[in-house]
Formats: structure tokens, C-alpha cells, sequence
């Protein structure tokens, strides 16, 4: 399976609880559809270079993922929904 990087930016007034459950739902939609997560950074919470959704800061989540594309394809349409979610990125 190809290796992805990706990182997503959560709002700035969820607590990092919350934070840490978002990251295990979406590792738990990636291990439904034939995935893993090799690897979970969290950043913490951090200053964005700008604002973003009328939010200055965000936590940061960094996952190195083993997924075919439908997996990774499904989290990203969920994290595009997801109102907590602020920006993602896959590499």
C-alpha cells in the first residue's frame, strides 16, 4: 500500500481531549476501509501564519498513514464535513 504523510489543523477552542478523539476517528475510518496509521504527532497547539476561519491558532495533527487511496479518499471527504476541522493536507 502507498505511504501518505498527512496533516490536519483542528479549531483553536476544542481542548486537546477533543483533539486527540478527532484523531482517533479518523484513524478508526482509515482501519475500517483497509488502512493504518503507522505513526500520530500531535504539535499541539500552535500560531497559524494567518487566520484561518476567523482562528488564529490551531492543533496540530500529524499522521503518517499505510492506506490504499479509497481509505485515504474517504477521510478527507469526512474531514471536509467535520466542522472542527479547520485545513488538511496529503502528501
Amino acid at each position: 500500500m502507498p505511504l501518505y504523510e498527512h496533516t490536519f489543523l483542528a479549531r483553536q477552542d476544542i481542548s486537546a481531549q477533543q483533539a486527540d478523539a478527532l484523531t482517533e476517528h479518523f484513524k478508526g475510518v482509515l482501519e475500517a476501509n483497509g488502512g493504518k496509521v503507522t505513526k500520530v504527532e500531535n504539535w499541539g497547539l500552535r500560531t497559524a501564519a494567518y487566520k484561518i476561519q476567523k482562528n488564529r491558532k490551531a492543533h496540530y495533527i500529524f499522521m503518517n498513514v499505510d492506506a490504499p487511496s479509497a481509505a485515504l479518499a474517504e477521510m478527507e471527504r469526512q474531514m471536509r464535513i467535520h466542522e472542527d476541522v479547520l485545513r488538511n493536507m496529503t502528501i
